[in-house]
């Protein structure tokens, strides 16, 4: 285990978060993050965003995730340059990086987890299990959990599995005036996840486990009341990513007024912001972190 773990101050883990910040907000990182989560297809592409990360990394103050971007090449029909995300491991020695996964696609990211146990030796993992089915998503999570070699497993948000859960413990739930979304269902569905790998004694407690982006601020909320009532139940959750709260912020919306904005880190990561705009996203920042701890 490594010396970036945080505590609160019951002396019980609570999540680290990161929100993916626009470049005019990079200075401030420390201030309103709590560790650094750097993807691989903007630290290939982007000038300012290669140099403020390469010399994070270096530093090595606090802990880095260097994502291989999945879901933005999922997203976006791209792919991932082996040789070149494998250089920038080597040559900026993140604290963790993410073994290449591919979104929903079990067969794949299996395959890639066995390919990988012998690129990068040496350096510290985060695995992604995948499956576009709730069965197939735990086969994988499970056979990665037996071939061991890794530190960190990753969560992820987009799988259709969690927006099918999500949406049928809604309809059960027959919530009346209840405004539901999309981003809800995902969030719900992953949340059911957590719950089973509580239950069924799944969760491997000498690895953490990180919340691979969210686009609902009560996810976090709802997994630290279940914490504070729970006698930790989910204390195991070490982090968690996501760029929801700058989107909302850009839009000078709060966390609860809908789903996710259409903005993604590619386009606000340069854009332009009023300083109502700024002032904005930093509000809801801060109020995203303070669901992930105590104030």
């Amino acid at each position: 285990m490594d010396n970036f773990r945080m505590t609160n101050k019951e002396n019980n883990p609570y999540i680290q978060t990161n929100c993916e910040l626009p470049a005019c907000l990079l200075e401030r990182s420390e201030e309103l993050n709590d560790y650094d989560f750097i993807l691989f297809h903007l630290f290939q592409k982007d000038k300012t965003y290669r140099e403020y990360f390469s010399k994070v990394m270096k530093e090595g103050k606090r802990m880095t995730i260097f994502d291989n971007s999945a879901y933005e090449f999922y997203r976006d029909g791209g792919f991932l340059d082996v040789s070149e995300f494998c250089e920038a491991v080597e040559e900026f020695n993140p604290t963790y990086f993410i073994v290449p996964d591919v979104l929903m696609d079990s067969v794949q990211t299996f395959g890639n987890f066995v390919c990988w146990k012998n690129i990068l030796p040496g350096y510290k993992r985060m695995v992604v299990p995948q499956g576009r089915s709730f069965k197939e998503w735990l086969d994988c999570y499970r056979r990665m959990l037996e071939g061991g070699g890794f530190d960190y497993v990753g969560i992820p948000f987009h799988n259709d599995f969690f927006l099918d859960l999500g949406t049928a413990v809604y309809l059960l739930a027959k919530r009346k005036n209840f405004r539901w979304n999309d981003d809800m269902a995902y969030a719900q569905g992953r949340c059911y996840l957590l719950q089973y790998l509580n239950k069924f004694d799944l969760v491997d407690r000498s690895k953490k486990y990180h919340l691979l982006g969210s686009h609902w601020a009560e996810e976090l909320l709802w997994i630290r009341k279940v914490n504070e009532y729970g006698d930790g139940k989910f204390n195991w959750i070490s982090s968690i990513d996501t760029s929801f709260p700058i989107s909302k912020g850009i839009a000078m919306k709060d966390l609860t007024e809908g789903e996710k904005e259409k903005f993604c880190i590619d386009e606000y990561f340069h854009m332009d912001f009023d300083p109502e705009q700024i002032d904005k996203i930093v509000e809801n920042i801060k109020e995203f972190r303070g669901h992930a701890k105590d104030n």
